[in-house]
């Protein structure tokens, strides 16, 4: 006897979700780089036929895990936003923030797999801005803009989050890469300069529009 759709639908989302958790795990790895479709398959327990089934194609599967990453990282996000008293508080909130997900190993080696994957395929660098950076970016694009007392435009303010999220993250993924620092403190000393740097930049042109 066939099951009801709806209990069909929950079977293939829990599968799928499944898949992504285990691909994650994968690309978390050290030693995968830009793995093949049959490398995320075997990582995931499955043929390369079931993965084509949930996902299609190999990009298909990295836009999903693009998406799964977006999806997860949410309360991150929440916490991105808040606003502060001045700028200079919102950055250094955000800089705090960003020095410990650059301590997680795990984090910051799927967004180095999600830059490799961008930098290799304009089609799914596009993605990649859609699903990892702008929302970061607009995160911070808000909490700058809610903490500078109207003195920057939201176009400033998302301009700004873009450029203090991309550095932040390519920071990091520098130091995942760097042997020597093995404690992250070159990564902490060198996110907190960038932090002020920036602040002091943002600080003047906001008094100047004041």
């Amino acid at each position: 006897m066939a099951r009801p759709a709806g209990v069909k639908n929950q079977d293939y989302k829990e599968k799928r979700l499944a898949l992504l958790d285990a691909m994650i795990a994968y690309v978390e790895r050290e030693d995968v780089v830009q793995p093949s479709l049959r490398q995320l398959a075997i990582a995931s327990g499955v043929s390369d036929i079931n993965l084509r089934h949930y996902f299609g194609d190999r990009r298909g599967v990295v836009i999903a895990l693009f998406k799964h990453m977006r999806e997860t990282s949410k309360d991150v996000r929440n916490v991105m936003r808040a606003p502060a008293r001045t700028v200079s508080e919102a950055i250094e909130s955000y800089v705090q923030l960003a020095c410990s997900a650059g301590t997680d190993t795990p984090y910051i080696r799927r967004h180095v797999f999600a830059l490799r994957e961008a930098i290799a395929d304009s089609e799914v660098y596009v993605r990649y801005v859609e699903e990892i950076l702008d929302p970061a970016a607009a995160a911070v694009g808000k909490s700058l803009l809610e903490s500078c007392d109207g003195a920057m435009t939201e176009a400033a303010a998302h301009q700004a989050g873009t450029h203090i999220v991309f550095n932040s993250m390519f920071l990091a993924m520098q130091r995942a890469m760097d042997p020597e620092d093995v404690d992250s403190k070159i990564f902490t000393t060198k996110l907190e300069r960038f932090g002020r740097w920036i602040a002091a930049g943002l600080e003047a042109e906001v008094r100047n529009v004041a």
